[in-house]
This record gives structure tokens, C-alpha cells and sequence, in this order.
């Protein structure tokens, strides 16, 4: 999880969207929106095609992940360090009993 340049918690592995996305540069520096609307899979190839480019994968935010896989447990992993990423995250508001 990394924080988008409106300060929303987006999940990508990678700093930089150069080596799979259409974008280029670090995530901070796109909005969630723009990131959304990135291709995501502009990169991944299998047998040698982009099978993945223009299917309008974009780079989600955390709160999709958790809203789309809400049954399933996860594990966050944090990509930055500092408090505007922890501020962001409000984690009582999506953690279930």
C-alpha cells in the first residue's frame, strides 16, 4: 500500500508505474483518480503478447481491495514509512470481528 498524491491509499507493489503501467514515475506523484484510470497492465506479457493491456485494469485503492475481497483475509503490507500513510489507512474502520 502506498499513498496517491491526494493522499489516498492505493495498492502497488512497486514506487515507480513505469515497469507495468502506462504511466511513468513514482505513485505519489498521480492522483487515486488518475491511477484508476491508468493501464495497469500495459507491461505483462504472456507468450510473448500483452494480454493484459487495454483491459481496463487500473491501479485500485486499498479501500476497493478490502470492499471487493471482504470475505477473504489479507495481509496489508505498508511500502512507506511515515505517518501520512498510518493517518490514511484508519484501519478501525475496516477491520471486522
Amino acid at each position: 500500500v502506498r499513498l496517491s498524491a491526494d493522499g489516498v491509499p492505493v495498492v502497488l507493489h512497486d514506487l515507480r508505474l513505469d515497469r507495468t503501467s502506462n504511466l511513468a514515475g513514482c505513485v505519489s506523484a498521480f492522483t487515486a483518480r488518475e491511477l484508476a484510470e491508468a493501464d495497469a497492465g500495459y507491461h505483462f506479457q504472456s507468450a510473448g503478447r500483452q494480454t493484459f493491456r487495454g483491459q481496463g485494469i487500473g491501479i485500485p485503492t486499498l479501500d476497493s481491495v478490502l470492499a471487493r475481497y471482504s470475505e477473504v483475509p489479507l495481509i496489508v503490507e505498508l511500502k512507506e514509512e511515515g505517518e501520512a500513510l498510518i493517518a490514511a489507512l484508519r484501519f478501525e474502520d475496516k477491520v471486522r470481528d
